[in-house]
């Protein structure tokens, strides 16, 4: 349920430091040969904060890259808007939690999901990270087995469609900013310090950091 997996990130939290990597799966599959070596590989490459990936069973075909115009900026990142092409393994950096809200697991009556659990997190993390801090794992990594008593199969999708629709409609999170930190080591030269100053001005996005 979503109070479980809501619960459970808080403990994750608590222990986990911040750059660690966090990989969430689905309790009818397991990862492939090498998966975790590949995981790691592509944070190694791509300094991601957030990963998706492919997987081997039932709706496969789902997970996809962002689309070409998302990619190169034209059109902006809107998960909540989009299809879902979010496969497992789920990965992503631990800092990323501390902006998980209980609300990302609550229905609009403020009980807990009990489908569609990973929406919420999935949306507003993607959101934080950005185009350029997520990345898509296209080698399959994962096999997901379909059981009778999953939730994928279980459940009524009255319920299922509600709640997703609930998740889509919150508002959106901003894409997160790391601070920057500036050390200016200035001898007696306050015009040298001037000069910089002007031109921090001139960064983009510097009023927001």
């Amino acid at each position: 349920s979503g109070g479980v997996k809501y619960w459970l990130f808080r403990l994750v939290n608590a222990i986990a430091g911040p750059n660690d990597i966090i990989m969430v799966l689905d309790g009818d599959g397991r990862l492939l040969p090498e998966a975790v070596e590949i995981v790691n590989q592509k944070y190694i490459d791509e300094t991601p904060w957030f990963t998706y990936g492919s997987y081997k069973g039932k709706y496969s075909e789902q997970p996809q890259n962002f689309r070409d115009d998302v990619m190169t900026g034209i059109e902006e990142l809107t998960p909540r808007s989009d299809s879902w092409r979010y496969g497992h393994p789920l990965t992503f950096k631990a800092h990323l939690l501390e902006h998980i809200e209980r609300i990302d697991f609550t229905h609009s009556n403020g009980n807990w999901l009990n489908k569609a659990t990973n929406h919420g997190f999935v949306y507003k993390m993607l959101e934080l990270s950005g185009v350029n801090r997520t990345s898509y794992i296209p080698k399959q990594i994962y096999n997901s087995f379909s059981r009778k008593a999953s939730a994928l199969v279980t459940g009524s999708k009255e319920v299922k469609s509600k709640q997703t629709l609930h998740m889509q409609s919150l508002k959106p999170s901003r894409e997160l900013l790391l601070p920057i930190h500036i050390i200016f080591l200035t001898w007696k030269r306050i015009y040298l310090l001037e000069h910089q100053l002007v031109w921090l001005q001139q960064q983009t996005d510097l009023n927001n950091r």
